[in-house]
C-alpha cells in the first residue's frame, strides 16, 4: 500500500501512557502494556460484503498474476483457492492446475457433471475472510496502528461479518506494504465476549500456519491472522512492553 493510500484508512495515534519503553521490571516505574488508544469500540458494518466466489478468487489472483488468463472455471477454482501455496512462475500455472485438479477430480464427478458442479460452487455468494485491502482502496473499518519503537504497524481489516471475523497483518509503516512476521513476537487472545464460546487465553497463529503451511513457505505479504469482533489481544515482543488492543465490534 503506497503512503498516499494510508489517507483512505484510519491512522491511529499511540499514547504511551506517559511511561518510557524499557526493560525494567519495576511496575512502579512503567506501564506493563502499551495500548492502541484510538481504536473504536463499535463501528458500523462496512468493508466486506457478499460477492461470488468467482469474483473473490479472480480479484485475488489478478493482484499477484495480472497477466494470467483462466481457461475456464477449473482454473479459477483450483488456482484462486491455492494462491497461498503456489510458488511457481506465471507461465507454469496451467500445468500446476492440471496436476492439482487431476489429484482431486473425483470429488467433482466427471465430464459435464463436474463442470456444472464447479460453476455452481463459484457462483455462490460468500464472505471471504483474509482478502487484504488493495492499494488505494477506500475501505471502511481498516485501522493502521503504529507499533512503538518499530518500523512496522499492525493493520486490522474486516473479515466475514456473519462469522464476526476481523483480520490482522503487519505493514511497513512508511510504505503501507504488507509483510510477513517482521520481528519475533507472540499474538495472544486474552479475552473474548462470552457469546462466542471461545477458550481464552489462547495463542493465535496465522491462517497459513493453521492450514499447515510453514512460516518460511508463506508467500511474502500473504500472512494474516484471524481475530474476532470484541476480542482483546496482546502482542508480546521480547524486550518491549506488551501491546494490548480490543478488536472493534461491527453492527448493522
Amino acid at each position: 500500500m503506497a503512503p498516499e493510500a494510508l489517507a483512505t484508512e484510519t491512522p491511529l495515534v499511540n499514547q504511551p501512557d506517559g511511561h518510557p519503553d524499557s526493560n525494567a521490571s519495576d511496575s512502579t516505574t512503567q506501564s506493563p502494556t502499551f495500548r492502541f488508544t484510538d481504536l473504536p469500540l463499535i463501528v458500523k458494518r462496512g468493508g466486506i460484503r457478499g460477492k461470488t466466489l468467482r469474483e473473490s478468487y479472480t480479484e485475488s489472483f489478478r493482484v499477484h498474476f495480472p497477466d494470467f488468463k483462466p481457461r475456464g472455471d477449473i482454473d479459477i477454482l483450483v488456482f484462486g483457492g491455492s494462491l497461498d501455496v503456489y510458488d511457481g512462475p506465471e507461465d507454469g500455472i496451467y500445468a500446476w492446475v492440471d496436476k492439482e485438479f487431476a489429484q482431486h477430480a473425483g470429488r467433482w464427478g466427471g465430464g459435464e457433471l463436474a463442470l456444472r458442479a464447479i460453476s455452481r460452487s463459484l457462483d455462490r455468494v460468500v464472505e471471504v475472510t483474509g482478502t487484504k485491502p488493495k492499494r488505494g482502496d477506500a475501505c471502511p473499518n481498516v485501522f493502521v496502528c503504529p507499533i512503538p519503537n518499530c518500523a512496522y504497524s499492525v493493520r486490522l481489516f474486516p473479515g466475514a461479518f456473519v462469522m464476526q471475523q476481523y483480520c490482522l497483518d503487519f505493514v511497513n509503516s512508511e510504505t503501507g506494504e504488507p509483510v510477513n512476521s517482521p520481528f519475533e513476537f507472540e499474538l495472544w487472545a486474552v479475552h473474548a465476549p462470552s457469546r462466542m464460546g471461545l477458550i481464552v487465553p489462547k495463542k493465535i497463529v496465522s491462517q497459513e500456519e493453521a492450514y499447515g503451511i510453514r512460516p518460511e513457505d508463506i508467500k511474502p505479504g500473504f500472512e494474516s491472522f484471524v481475530l474476532r469482533d470484541g476480542m482483546t489481544c496482546l502482542l508480546k515482543r521480547p524486550g518491549h512492553r506488551d501491546v494490548r488492543f480490543v478488536v472493534p465490534i461491527r453492527v448493522e
